[in-house]
């Protein structure tokens, strides 16, 4: 599980449709900061690769004017307006890691550290990043990775 909240009693993410109500510039400049709480304009001049991913969120924000794009990114928004697994999380029984970014305004890090100890041996993992700490942090895919290939039978090791 990455960036993510369970909602009910584990807290719920940003509610993103709440930033649809804001004129264009503002949406852009609010969900830029919700992504990583770093990022400002002088972050972004300091570091090179995480303004290449605030573009890239902002040309994802630009696809809104294509009515089937707009039509789905409502219909995720209203998916997961009231979305809550909190009193779910202990049937999952496999090998569970749960990742959070530092910066994440969406999936605040406080959600994640209320999610893993309701998953047996679910492992819980910090990276420096946002909501997008899979593209920033450079561990944060190699530990993904090392945990996907781990043997089976760790369950309730941790």
């Amino acid at each position: 599980m990455a960036c993510t909240s369970a909602g009910g009693g584990g807290g719920s993410s940003y509610p993103l449709q709440k930033l649809q109500e804001l004129p264009p510039e503002e949406r852009a400049a609010a969900q830029l900061k919700l992504a990583d709480s770093r990022w400002d304009e002088r972050w972004l001049e300091a570091h090179p690769a995480d303004r290449a991913l605030a573009e890239g969120l902002t040309a994802a924000g630009h696809n809104q004017r294509d009515p089937a794009a707009a039509a789905a990114y409502t219909a995720q928004l209203e998916a997961r307006a009231d979305y809550d697994v909190w009193d779910r999380l202990g049937a999952i029984g496999c090998p569970t890691l749960v990742g959070y970014g530092n910066y994440d305004g969406i999936a605040p890090v406080q959600n994640s550290t209320a999610i893993a100890p309701r998953i047996r041996g679910a492992e819980l993992r910090g990276y420096e990043g946002g909501h997008l700490f899979l593209f920033q942090d450079p561990a944060a895919l190699p530990e993904l990775e090392a945990f996907l290939k781990a043997p089976p039978g760790r369950l309730g090791s941790s």
